[in-house]
């Protein structure tokens, strides 16, 4: 007796928006040493030269602190939105179609409407 052919059901095309890159976690940090980095409060890349964590005073909270080449300051990793890359920004498709305007979509009237 011979099997039949079991067919496979043909994959459905999903149009999904396209993700946001992740923001850096604590734990990138030790791999991104000397490589350059997207800030995004500062649009621009930076290139991480150093990280510490510091016990806080207060309830013993640790802060963690990283610092670039382009400053000698030391600055709030938690505060920061730090991305291997330039992340992708979401796009907003209006009624009309046009995609990231900020004019509300106009909707066409009917022959009934006029």
């Amino acid at each position: 007796m011979k099997k039949k052919r079991e067919e496979k059901p043909e994959k459905e095309i999903v149009n999904e928006p396209k993700a946001v890159d992740p923001k850096l976690t604590w734990v990138h940090i030790i791999v991104s040493l000397g490589k350059p980095l997207w800030d995004a409060d500062s649009r621009k890349w930076r290139v991480l030269n150093g990280y510490q964590s510091i016990l806080g005073n207060q309830q013993n909270q640790m802060f963690f602190e990283v610092t670039f080449t382009d400053t000698p300051y030391w600055e709030n990793f938690m505060e920061k939105n730090l991305y291997f890359n330039i992340p992708t920004e979401k796009e907003n498709i209006k009624d009309d179609g046009n995609k990231g305007s900020d004019e509300k979509g106009k909707r066409t009237k009917t022959e009934n409407e006029k």
